[in-house]
């Protein structure tokens, strides 16, 4: 099956990679119509590439605050949030925290991350599984490199407080 999903994958890539460069065809075609000099022609269809690659990139940025419904990072809307460790060779463990000051601290420390939408981007290598209940109850999976099938381009570790928070002896870590 994985056989399967991974030439899918690769059929969609190579779709989009034939749309762009036809695309590139295209507008090259048009910009030579208008302008008739090498040079110059090569230069406007360079800026067009940038400009077009600058949008694109910038375009696909968000943030952890974005992501999240309204409300729901809200520290003083949040009632718990369950921690889920993954880890298949210790097993699955999950603490439920109520304190409003570790909540506080955990929104605190996703909030400040920074994202990159991903298109198609199934998460491999599960590490935790975060659920805020409150009024709207949200969930994401984190992994080394994503949140929730997005790319983590923030330059702290995003996994650094839930890792403090497994080995925290205080917590009440309970088995799946």
């Amino acid at each position: 099956m994985s056989y399967l999903i991974t030439v899918f994958d690769l059929t969609y890539s190579l779709f989009h990679f034939f749309l762009f460069v036809v695309t590139l065809l295209v507008l090259f075609a048009i910009l030579r119509l208008f302008i008739k000099k090498t040079v110059p022609l090569l230069l406007t269809f360079l800026l067009f590439i940038i400009t077009g690659a600058a949008a694109f990139e910038f375009s696909h940025r968000t943030t952890f605050a974005s992501v999240v419904p309204d409300g729901t990072a809200d520290p003083d809307n949040v009632e718990s949030i369950t921690v889920t460790d993954l880890d298949e060779e210790e097993g699955v463990h999950y603490a439920e925290i109520e304190e409003s000051e570790v909540i506080e601290d955990i929104l605190d420390h996703f909030s400040g991350l920074n994202l990159r939408e991903q298109q198609r981007s199934r998460p491999e290598d599960l590490q935790y599984l975060v659920q805020i209940h409150s009024e709207e109850n949200y969930s994401f999976h984190l992994t080394e490199n994503q949140l929730d099938g997005r790319l983590v381009i923030s330059e702290e570790n995003h996994l650094k407080k839930l890792d403090q928070l497994r080995d925290n002896n205080d917590l009440q870590w309970e088995e799946f």
